[in-house]
């Protein structure tokens, strides 16, 4: 699948926080721009042990995510536990939050 600029900007608010494992944090602008320039590229994904808890306009997820990244030249194996904060505003679901921890494999 490739990335779409528009949808992601469907998809997030405009007050993303979106933390990666290794410490980086983006705000919506760069998110987007990262993964539609095609910085980092997923060969596989695969998410389990999903929760999904929701309360008023503020819904809480978590999963473990398992994948394989092309950053050119190298690919590489992940695992992370992810957990997202997602609010319901303006009619629609939007990412507000993101934060991942490595787990080692």
């Amino acid at each position: 699948m490739d990335p779409n600029e528009s949808t992601f900007y469907a998809l997030t608010s405009p007050k993303l926080s979106y933390g990666h494992s290794a410490g980086a944090v983006e705000d919506q602008k760069t998110f987007i721009a990262n993964m539609v320039n095609g910085k980092s590229d997923f060969v596989t994904i695969n998410i389990a042990d999903q929760t999904v808890e929701v309360e008023g306009n503020i819904g809480y997820v978590r999963h473990t995510f398992n994948a394989v990244t092309s950053t050119d030249p190298k690919i590489a194996p992940i695992k992370l536990k992810i957990f997202y904060v997602w609010v319901f505003e303006a009619g629609a679901w939007k990412l507000r939050a993101r934060q991942a921890v490595k787990i080692l494999i």
